[in-house]
């Protein structure tokens, strides 16, 4: 039998879906069969939350570059501070930040770092956005 003849075993009588759900028995599964649940002893490796991290960070780069088309002129520790906001808010809440967004268009960092620390993100996580701050002005990573 071929890898590819279970493979496509697995994925007719498993089916595939992508998100976290509940199996027959209640466990939590992900993908094609794939158990998360810590109760029953799963879970992911860290070479697989590192490529879900690496496609994760692909997909707001491609949301900012779709949704700012300044965002690739910035140098990439600025663009470090909308990735890590993207993904901490969703792309979608990230475009809520306007002010915020028109001062780093402008490259005024001082207000920009200003203005994000007057979010409701930075109110909830102000050791990160804090951080996020500093790196707005300073232009590099912390």
């Amino acid at each position: 039998m071929a890898i590819t003849d279970i493979i496509s075993q697995l994925d007719r009588d498993e089916g595939t879906v992508l998100y976290a759900y509940p199996d027959d028995d209640g466990y939590w599964t992900i993908g094609t069969g794939h158990c998360i649940d810590k109760r029953r002893g799963c879970g992911i490796t860290l070479a697989q939350s590192n490529s879900i991290l690496n496609d994760d960070v692909t997909s707001v780069v491609a949301n900012l570059n779709a949704n700012l088309p300044w965002f690739s002129k910035l140098d990439v520790v600025r663009q470090g501070v909308l990735i890590n906001v993207g993904f901490n808010v969703g792309v979608h809440g990230l475009l809520a930040f306007h002010n915020t967004l028109s001062y780093m268009q402008r490259g005024e960092w001082d207000e920009a770092a200003s203005n994000l620390l007057q979010s409701a993100a930075a109110k909830e996580l102000p050791a990160r956005y804090g951080r996020l701050a500093t790196q707005l002005i300073t232009g590099t990573w912390q």
